[in-house]
């Protein structure tokens, strides 16, 4: 469970990564860009994700969106992954489905949905936003400053005290893709050198 801009297929892509099955296929699925019926032939259907992906990982980018029937699917196909493991059978692939909202909110709309994300509480945890963890935001800040001058070809950048500090007390409410777009604006303005708190957006600098 997470808010947007917070980088879940990478960390779905870290988890298997890190798994002992990391040569095996991951496959990342954008609920938002398929119908349902393209989603359950992508998934279910013959020669489809689950069947194909052996050991490997299936991220699902929003779980609570999904056509209703395919969220039922997805229940049924759980179940019986569990059983198997009870059973020391074959299992499918690892699922991993990233959420936007608590499980609460969205019980009088979707109560399917909220079966589903129950039912995966167990092995589920939240990724917190940005800024409740404020101790993050300057290796952070570093980091996509290091990758986007070197996109941009720009050279190295530093960015100052001060301006940490400024990022860091801000609250990103974009999280780490509103934290990218601020340093990418930031450094697209200048050569080499020093970022301080003049090149940081106003919204920022007057929180």
């Amino acid at each position: 469970i997470s808010e947007r801009g917070l980088r879940q297929e990478q960390v779905a892509r870290a988890l298997h990564n890190a798994s002992e099955n990391s040569a095996q296929p991951f496959f990342a699925i954008n609920a938002h860009s398929l119908d349902s019926d393209a989603l359950h032939s992508l998934l279910f259907g013959t020669r489809g994700m689950i069947e194909t992906c052996g050991r490997g990982t299936v991220y699902i980018n929003e779980l609570t969106r999904l056509p209703a029937l395919l969220q039922q699917r997805f229940a049924a196909h759980i179940e019986e992954q569990r059983w198997r493991a009870n059973s020391g059978r074959h299992q499918g692939p690892r699922l991993i489905f990233a959420t936007e909202w608590n499980p609460s909110e969205i019980k009088a709309e979707n109560r399917i949905a909220y079966g589903l994300v129950e039912m995966l509480r167990p092995s589920g945890f939240t990724i917190k936003p940005l800024r409740e963890r404020s101790e993050d935001t300057p290796y952070l800040a570093r980091r996509l400053a290091e990758r986007i001058a070197k996109r941009l070809g720009k050279g190295s950048h530093e960015i100052t005290p001060g301006a940490l500090k400024m990022l860091s007390d801000y609250s990103w409410e974009g999280n780490i893709d509103e934290l990218e777009a601020a340093l990418e604006s930031a450094i697209s303005a200048t050569q080499p050198l020093l970022i301080d708190e003049s090149l940081l957006p106003s919204r920022i600098r007057y929180a």
